[in-house]
């Protein structure tokens, strides 16, 4: 089982990591399709970047790090907390008006 679960945790971070580049690469994109999420997380939450783009590379740091982080099995359920959490903007700007969406 040990093989499994080190396999397992190393390709589902792999998704993580290399969307994380590809955002940091282009963030431009991502951040048009964001801008209504961020402007309302924004209006509730102080702390919060009104950037689109920087809110969209903040997401992609976490995706990056929390990635490395599982895929290596370094504080793994801290990782995996992190990747959760982070998917949940990222989930809502999905669903705000744009349906079903993969980038």
């Amino acid at each position: 089982m040990g093989i499994a679960r080190t396999l397992g945790r190393t390709l589902l971070a792999a998704i993580f990591i290399f969307s994380g580049l590809e955002v940091l690469a282009k963030p431009e994109g991502r951040a048009k399709a964001a801008k209504p999420v961020v402007d309302a997380v924004a209006d509730v939450v102080p702390v919060t970047p009104r950037d689109p783009v920087t809110a969209v590379t903040i997401n992609a740091i976490v995706h990056i790090g929390a990635g490395a982080m599982l895929a290596a099995g370094i504080l793994p359920r801290l990782a995996a907390l992190a990747l959760a959490t982070s998917m949940v903007p990222t989930n809502g700007m999905c669903q705000a008006g744009r349906g079903f969406c993969w980038y």
